[in-house]
């Protein structure tokens, strides 16, 4: 299983959201609030919560909504990022044929200069977005 079939699969199981803080009488702490109860009589009430530390009550009860939503947005990313690594490969493929030609014939290596200058912008596009493979 993937590392983000695992995390989706740990989302799908966490409580539904929204998730949200409330404040404590401890100074920098803060309840992490995962569900309520709402009632005609008592009104809302917490009925899941987790004392914490204000900033990780905060990370975590936005990583509720967080999380899927990066994983929609990687999950649209990656046939790009595929669609990306095939055309570099398809471009080394052209830029080694190119070369072999020059090898072969005498050609002029221009040819090969704009290849490797395509080549060359393909992979900052993939590193500015940290899509390259390691």
């Amino acid at each position: 299983m993937s590392r983000l079939s695992e995390i989706k699969q740990r989302t799908e199981k966490a409580t539904s959201g929204p998730w949200e803080t409330k404040p404590t009488p401890i100074r920098g702490e803060c309840l992490l609030v995962t569900e309520r109860l709402v009632t005609e009589r008592h009104g809302t009430f917490s009925t899941r919560s987790v004392q914490m530390k204000e900033g990780d009550a905060e990370f975590a009860a936005h990583s509720r909504e967080d999380i899927p939503y990066l994983l929609e947005v990687v999950e649209k990313l990656l046939p790009i990022v595929d669609d990306a690594k095939d055309m570099l490969d398809q471009m080394r493929l052209w830029h080694d044929c190119q070369l072999i030609q020059v090898l072969e014939n005498g050609q002029d290596w221009t040819l090969c200069d704009e290849a490797q200058k395509h080549l060359d912008d393909l992979k900052a596009l993939l590193q500015e977005r940290g899509a390259e493979e390691e």
